[in-house]
């Protein structure tokens, strides 16, 4: 009997490993479509407010904003809302990178 558990054992953690590895190698998802809504905090690089920086980099006031990605087909086309304004972009996909 004690010779049947430990078999049972083994074999129940094997098919836990063996479980463990096919989903790991799994393919990941690559629907990039969704929106996704941010809060970017006021102030720029080191908290000096945004104002100067370098490269004259004027960072604004923060904000809600949001990114919105949809798919017509084979072609994508990303959305970026922002307090100073909407930029629509058209994307590509390549892998799980667009």
């Amino acid at each position: 009997m004690r010779k049947f558990r430990l078999g049972f054992a083994g074999l129940y953690i094997f098919a836990l490993l063996l479980l463990a590895i096919v989903v790991q190698a799994a393919p990941q998802d690559t629907n990039f479509v969704g929106s996704w809504d941010m809060t970017m905090a006021a102030g720029g690089p080191g908290g000096r407010g945004g104002q100067g920086g370098e490269g004259g980099h004027r960072g604004g006031g923060g904000g809600a904003q949001s990114l919105t990605i949809a798919q017509d087909g084979g072609k994508y086309k990303v959305t970026h809302k922002t307090p100073r304004g909407e930029k629509t972009s058209d994307a590509t996909v390549s892998g799980n990178t667009i």
